[in-house]
């Protein structure tokens, strides 16, 4: 089930993001940083951005365990998904496309707003994000722990449907 993240979620999601961390990013970025990550980190994060409404978080619930999230804001460029993790055990299952697909009708209620979000080049959630209607348009440098990681911006316009780059 998908419903609005509350602050009881924010042990779980920061759980949830530090594994992931740890199997999506395998050969991308440096160890060291991916081993210096820490729950309370990403709980703290969490719990500010719940409790202020920084961000509009969806979680998938199964019952008693948060197994995905995302999260994005609007900004001038459109609705920015800043945040879009699911459990690595529970890959390939939909649970993704469900997150992606609320979260896409959420960004079109507000104007139209179309979605983008920026990635790491050579991450293996490309495929998927490419899978959605995704589209690269821009690529740039992406800073993770103080250095700049080769990066992609994808564009879904409002409805999923990406945009072609330099559009």
């Amino acid at each position: 089930m998908i419903r609005d993240a509350a602050l009881h979620d924010v042990m779980p999601m920061a759980r949830l993001i530090v594994r992931a961390w740890k199997s999506a990013y395998e050969g991308i970025v440096d160890p060291g940083y991916v081993a210096s990550l820490t729950e309370e980190r990403f709980a703290a994060i969490f719990s500010k951005n719940i409790a202020g409404s920084l961000e509009i978080i969806y979680v998938y619930d199964e019952g008693t365990v948060v197994t995905g999230f995302i999260s994005a804001r609007r900004d001038e460029a459109g609705c920015q998904v800043i945040g879009f993790y699911v459990d690595p055990d529970r890959q390939g299952r939909g649970i993704g496309r469900e997150l992606f697909e609320r979260m896409s009708s959420h960004c079109s209620s507000m104007k139209g707003a179309s979605m983008y979000l920026w990635t790491l080049q050579g991450a293996r959630n490309n495929m998927f994000y490419e899978s959605l209607g995704g589209v690269v348009q821009d690529r740039g440098g992406v800073e993770i722990g103080g250095r700049s990681y080769p990066g992609v911006k994808y564009s879904f316009s409002p409805g999923g449907q990406g945009r072609h780059e330099g559009a």
